[in-house]
């Protein structure tokens, strides 16, 4: 069923344009920033902490994101998802752009806030909107939008540098501009999600008790494979690639494969059920995590952070489309916005946990991460075979 009617038309065009820039705004809200950290400190160094008051300005919004995004479906609710989705749109862009304007540490910490907080609105309404899609189509949608977002974050870092590199770091902030042309789509698509799409929950509090072990999934999964940009970087320097900008190509290889096997989402999805595919994302991420742990060489350390990719690419749609599956269409704002919570949150903690994780285990701490994805292989393989039994025992 297509609720959008003909691929021909504006309102179904519109749609797809929303849900495809979905987690970009998010995404490049988060990033952007980071090859600027270094004039900011600089700039805010009067007292000393201008390295610190630089971490505080790249990270505020994600806390925002962290405390905003379960609020998105109530709000959206309320006052209506495409004025909410215009108000957030307008909200990013002023407060993207506003250090052009005044560069003090207190105004830009309240930008930053703010223009989380939107992206939070933002990303959820605009994935939620995956719902008014049959479900091999907004499973190929939702593979495309985790794709977009990391190109898009690629991107605005490259952007973003250079801006900052000839006309200062504020220039980057010109970047925080890139919505504007979805202002044409924010118009022509449907005022709001479909309501006719009935999913296996629909009162209550059941539809969020019964995603809370995607929940608990999305941040197991986040606190493992952000381990790697956290700490790769600096076992490819202790293992003798002392060259930041190998280091830097290594890493960036890993966003582009992601980038390229989220694109695939939709044909993996098409030939494999969610328990087929949460069992290939833990072999694939314990396959990169033994050519980590397994030896100090060091192309076989690059090779599995590369590799670390494909198994990345594929998580974050894999989520979304359990989510959607789960949740009654009246619900799936909310509950999209309660994912995207969890996975900053588990960003956010990711350093700590992992300072945790090391000095609690006399191993490596990627050998740890083989023997969780081990488990993880082990738990989801008898889960999929119980499935294929019960299926085939039901066609019987």
């Amino acid at each position: 069923m297509k609720v959008l009617g003909s691929s021909q038309s504006w309102a179904y065009r519109g749609t797809v344009a929303t849900i495809l820039a979905g987690s970009s705004f998010t995404g490049i809200a988060a990033s952007t920033l980071v090859p600027a950290m270094p004039a900011i400190a600089q700039h805010f160094n009067a007292d000393g902490q201008g390295t610190f008051f630089a971490q505080l300005v790249l990270v505020a919004p994600s806390l925002s994101v962290v405390l905003g995004s379960p609020l998105s479906g109530a709000i959206g609710r309320r006052v209506g998802q495409r004025t909410l989705m215009l108000s957030a749109l307008l909200v990013y862009v002023l407060a993207g752009i506003f250090p052009l304007l005044k560069p003090d540490f207190a105004p830009l910490i309240v930008s930053r806030l703010l223009l989380g907080l939107a992206s939070s609105f933002l990303s959820a309404l605009s994935i939620a909107r995956a719902v008014d899609f049959p479900p091999e189509q907004r499973n190929k949608f939702i593979g495309f939008t985790s794709a977009v977002a990391s190109v898009a974050s690629i991107a605005s870092i490259i952007i973003a540098g250079w801006l900052a590199g000839k006309y200062g770091w504020q220039a980057s902030c010109l970047v925080y501009a890139w919505p504007l042309p979805l202002l044409l789509a924010f118009f022509v698509m449907p005022a709001r999600t479909s309501d006719t799409m009935q999913t296996h929950v629909k009162e209550g509090f059941a539809p969020y008790l019964a995603i809370i072990p995607i929940l608990l999934l999305t941040f197991l999964w986040s606190v493992i494979l952000f381990a790697i940009p956290i700490e790769g970087p600096f076992l490819l320097a202790t293992r003798g690639m002392d060259n930041p900008a190998l280091i830097g190509f290594v890493m960036g290889a890993m966003g582009l494969v992601a980038a390229v096997s989220a694109a695939t989402y939709g044909w993996v999805s098409r030939r494999l059920d969610y328990a087929q595919q949460i069992l290939l994302v833990f072999v694939l991420f314990l396959a990169s995590s033994a050519m980590i742990a397994l030896t100090n060489n060091v192309p076989f350390t690059g090779a599995g952070i590369v590799f670390a990719g494909i198994s990345g690419g594929l998580l974050s749609p894999l989520l979304i489309a359990m989510l959607i599956r789960r949740v009654d269409a009246r619900h799936i704002t909310t509950a999209i916005g309660l994912f995207a919570s969890t996975m900053f949150t588990s960003q956010l903690l990711d350093p700590f946990l992992f300072k945790a994780i090391t000095a609690a285990l006399p191993i490596n701490p990627f050998i740890a991460t083989m023997a969780i994805c081990t488990v993880g292989v082990s738990v989801s393989l008898l889960h999929s075979t119980r499935n294929a039994l019960f299926h085939r025992s039901k066609a019987v």
